[in-house]
């Protein structure tokens, strides 16, 4: 492999991390958001 695509290849890993940390915070947010909303209404 050239060094440009290992480069690459990282990248691309931590693209794909971010994003899957990212989505799994915001589902956790809107759990949260929803329980709240839940109990409020209670």
């Amino acid at each position: 492999m050239l060094p440009w695509e290992i480069l690459s290849f990282f990248l691309t890993l931590s693209m794909a991390g971010i994003m899957a940390v990212a989505g799994r915070s915001a589902t956790v947010l809107a759990v949260k958001k929803f329980a709240l909303r839940a109990l409020v209404a209670a």
